[in-house]
């Protein structure tokens, strides 16, 4: 309302802002990734699927020229099937979409089976990769979310360690929380990007290599994930002597 000194209100404004434009680029944005996920999440999973059974020998003996060829073909498609979900995982948080389904589980069976699935990558770059966990430490979450959280931060580690590096992964119980972090003594974070590096798209150069890795998706969404929980997530670095990223649950 519209008030002056003589009347109670002499009038009224409303405004009207036409929201027709936003509405169109939410429905292109739903559209485009129900295209992602079905025109290539699915296929790539059907070519895992394949590379899975030729791997175990379920279409024929392999040599071994054939089992290096194809284990490369693994890994190389499950990055990329990586990189797909984060994007995928990314616009479902923005949108709201993003559902917890927490239950309790043993995380250090959870990291075990990712340092396995890592080794063969690892050892292919003459990098040692370890686990330095509790048995039987229980927290309560969203299991499939923690796993992507800590298969990023392994595949971060992996992108700037050397050969003949190290890479550690522990885990924790404090007082109220779980602590996961997964350290390793390569190139380290330069100072101008430690603050930026969980912002999306943010990507920092390898410095051996002279240009940018990866997409700039893993780092922000472990964030996202890690903050829907109710935890944190940081990086501790010295450059040029490794990083180490630390996230938090509570119990």
């Amino acid at each position: 309302p519209v008030e002056d000194t003589e009347r109670p209100a002499a009038g009224s404004v409303l405004l009207c802002q036409d929201i027709t434009i936003e509405q169109q680029a939410a429905k292109l944005r739903e559209e485009f990734v129900g295209m992602l996920s079905h025109d290539l999440r699915n296929p790539l999973a059907a070519i895992i699927a394949t590379l899975e059974l030729a791997l175990d020998g379920s279409l024929g003996d392999l040599n071994d020229n054939q089992q290096q060829f194809l284990t490369n073909a693994m890994n190389d498609s499950r990055r990329m099937l990586g990189m797909l979900n984060d994007l995928l995982d990314g616009y479902k948080y923005e949108a709201v979409q993003l559902k917890l389904e927490k239950a309790p589980f043993d995380i250090t069976q959870v990291i075990a089976t990712l340092v396995a699935e890592f080794s063969s990558l690892a050892r292919e770059r003459d990098i040692e990769l370890l686990q330095d966990t509790p048995i039987g430490l229980t927290v309560t979450a969203d299991e499939g979310k923690i796993n992507r959280v800590v298969s990023n931060l392994l595949s971060n580690a992996l992108k700037f360690t050397p050969k003949r590096g190290r890479i550690v992964v522990t885990a924790a119980e404090k007082p109220k929380l779980i602590e996961i972090s997964v350290a390793d003594n390569g190139e380290g974070i330069p100072p101008e990007d430690q603050e930026k590096v969980f912002e999306k798209f943010y990507q920092v150069k390898k410095r051996k290599l002279g240009r940018k890795t990866g997409t700039g998706l893993g780092l922000p969404l472990c964030r996202q994930l890690v903050e829907a929980h109710g935890g944190k997530i940081w990086a501790e670095s010295q450059y040029g002597k490794g990083s180490k990223f630390i996230f938090t649950l509570p119990k």
